[in-house]
């Protein structure tokens, strides 16, 4: 029989040394936070030991908001343990089902997050110098169901080891499982997303998960080490925004479902799409119009009575898309300073078709 572990009250307001529950349940909100500061303050942890499984129902927070700069909020779920947080039928706490405001995120085996609103796991804090960790090993699991991964530090930092994958129950294993992946500040903020396997993340019916940005902020998908590429669902652009996609040293496609604006209330968009180690016919947008594509890489689209501008750029080592002219090739985008214009199908018949023509034409006057 597993041990239940009943934490039913925790002070907010004071510090917590470190937990490592075996099996059990938390039956109430979990919170550790507290003015930790100093260079040897203990950080506050939870900490999920291999062979363990803890279920918490209710929300969770590990913070220290006082000392940011030490990121003192620590959670670890090891290789064989799982950490469930079902805040279904909890008060929500700002439409999170659990925050870490400050800190790190280390998952190596498995991690649940069962929401009834919004966010499955949300990285916030109330600080410019708070920088969140997030690292899935190659053996771990985040699994955010109905959820989405959500950010609003100034600066985070995630690294994705793992590929989506199945047992023979048809149940997740591994990857990161998410509906959206959206980022929720401006001002400046940066966020990075190192991903170092094909396929990654994913909608939990296995779609391509859904990305947004924010205003006056950049987003960072780094693939460069991966071994080949993660499709993404519909991109959602806000205001002055950047997203930057570093792509594989190993050449694959990589397909964006859509471009889109996050919502109606932002009004007419500037965002940029910017490629690195970008090559010909490997990029695919499904819902583009390619007649709203100027050779100059500006893209443009109506929502509402909004027009929104998407500017596409590109670079290779020395190359630059600002030395070509933009196309769109069998449904891939196409830069002429990346290689030969290649005509499509329907331009080769007819270019055969005119020397056909003009060979029989000749013939017939010999």
């Amino acid at each position: 029989m597993k041990k239940i572990l009943s934490i039913l009250s925790i002070l907010p307001c004071i510090a917590m040394a470190e937990l490592v529950p075996t099996d059990g349940v938390i039956s109430s909100d979990f919170v550790q936070s507290g003015n930790q500061t100093g260079t040897n303050a203990i950080a506050n942890q939870l900490n999920i030991a291999s062979g363990s499984e803890l279920l918490i129902t209710g929300n969770l927070e590990i913070a220290n908001d006082t000392n940011p700069v030490n990121n003192l909020g620590y959670i670890l779920v090891s290789e064989g343990a799982s950490l469930t947080i079902n805040s279904a039928n909890a008060t929500p706490a700002a439409n999170k089902a659990w925050s870490s405001n400050i800190g790190n995120l280390v998952v190596s085996g498995k991690l649940y997050s069962i929401v009834g609103n919004v966010y499955g796991l949300h990285l916030a804090s109330t600080t410019s110098k708070a920088l969140t960790n997030i690292t899935l090993e190659s053996t771990g699991l985040i699994h955010l169901t109905n959820g989405r991964l959500g950010f609003n530090n100034y600066y985070t930092n995630i690294t994705l080891n793992a590929s989506v994958s199945k047992n023979d129950k048809n149940e997740w294993q591994t990857g990161l499982i998410t509906n959206l992946i959206h980022q929720s500040r401006g001002g400046g903020a940066r966020y990075a997303i190192e991903i170092n396997a094909k396929d990654a993340f994913c909608k939990d019916d296995g779609s391509a998960t859904d990305v947004s940005t924010w205003t006056n902020s950049d987003l960072i998908l780094d693939f460069s080490n991966a071994d080949g590429m993660t499709d993404l669902g519909t991109v959602y652009f806000r205001g002055n925004t950047t997203l930057k996609v570093i792509m594989s040293a190993t050449p694959d496609t990589f397909t964006i479902n859509k471009l889109a604006r996050y919502s109606s209330g932002d009004g007419a968009v500037e965002a940029t799409l910017a490629f690195e180690n970008f090559a010909n016919n490997l990029v695919k947008i499904n819902d583009f119009d390619e007649t709203r594509l100027t050779d100059d890489g500006i893209y443009t689209f109506e929502a509402g009575t909004d027009t929104i501008t998407i500017t596409i750029t590109a670079t290779n080592g020395d190359i630059s898309s600002a030395n070509g002219e933009w196309y769109v090739a069998n449904g891939f985008l196409n830069n002429t300073a990346f290689g030969a214009n290649v005509p499509e199908p329907a331009e080769w018949a007819m270019i055969l078709g005119s020397l056909a023509l003009g060979l029989a034409i000749y013939k017939r006057r010999k």
